[in-house]
């Protein structure tokens, strides 16, 4: 491999070669001329703040610059990052990277070296060299529980890795955290749309709940609805749709049109038959959702 250049970030060398001294760096950033994504690095701040979360994007970045500065494979959260793979707890704090040998790993306060070959698990993303989704699935499965490796793997899928290539990544060599990973491929569904819904179907999976279709499509009076999660077309389950709200207004809309838009929605749904159980993130961390959806799994007599 071979450095690429970088046209996303801004290097202090590029500010130096223009003229400008560190102290007017520093004021720049102080005035958010300039977004600082990591020492002697930095990006337009229109970039980061037109993302809708500037934190997973500033780490992108980072480790963007970090790969192409080393000539490095970035590897686990960082290829993650790259990738667009979702991650369920994301830190980070550290750029992980692969170093294609057996041995010799290493964890430093910014950077995480993992030890391992590359076995041609190795894909360029605008230039950078990340381990591939399938790859970098299993890594993460390997090295958490079961609701964040099942996120992972629901993720390789919608970027099109299929369940075989999950399974061959497993099997290549042997792993600890095998049993967690083999059992989030088993359960990986492509359809999963984002962590919140991964976290709440391992849950689900865990609570033996029946299993559930996901982003069944209906016809309501204002067009197509689609419901997170959907038993037997008569009981739907959702992650509360207020967290989206920020990020699916429509042009001209306010959040309290989009709560009112939902609720017209979701009365739509109920006039059709369906129950709709709603659920929130404080409902998954205390785990106080399988309760809910269990009761009406059984009043409907769904088992």
């Amino acid at each position: 491999m071979s450095p690429t250049a970088d046209t996303e970030t801004i290097r202090r060398t590029d500010f130096v070669d223009a003229g400008y001294s560190d102290h007017q760096i520093a004021h720049a950033v102080a005035r958010g001329d300039v977004a600082k994504v990591s020492r002697g690095v930095y990006a337009a701040p229109d970039r980061i703040a037109a993302h809708p979360d500037a934190g997973s994007e500033l780490y992108r970045l980072r480790c963007r610059a970090a790969a192409i500065a080393d000539d490095a494979v970035l590897s686990h959260q960082s290829a993650a990052a790259v990738l667009g793979l979702p991650v369920l707890r994301p830190d980070r704090m550290r750029v992980h990277v692969i170093n294609g040998s057996p041995g010799n790993g290493k964890v430093r306060p910014t950077r995480h070296t993992h030890a391992g070959p590359f076995d041609d698990d190795v894909v360029l993303v605008d230039g950078v060299a990340v381990t591939s989704p399938a790859r970098t699935a299993v890594d993460l499965a390997c090295s958490t529980r079961f609701a964040s490796a099942l996120t992972a793997c629901d993720g390789a899928l919608a970027l099109g890795a299929s369940r075989d290539q999950l399974l061959e990544c497993l099997h290549r060599r042997r792993r600890r955290g095998a049993r967690v990973a083999s059992r989030a491929i088993e359960y990986a569904n492509a359809r999963s749309a984002n962590p919140a819904e991964s976290w709440s179907r391992a849950q689900m999976i865990d609570g033996r709940l029946p299993a559930p279709d996901l982003q069944t499509r209906f016809t309501i009076g204002t067009g197509q609805a689609f419901v997170d999660f959907c038993w037997d077309d008569r009981l739907a389950g959702e992650f509360d749709g207020r967290i989206k709200y920020g990020r699916d207004l429509r042009r001209g809309e306010t959040a309290a049109d989009a709560v009112s838009r939902e609720k017209v929605r979701e009365d739509a749904l109920r006039a059709q038959g369906l129950m709709v159980v709603r659920w929130t993130r404080a409902d998954l961390e205390r785990g106080t959702m399988l309760d809910r959806i269990r009761f009406w799994v059984q009043r409907l007599d769904l088992l």
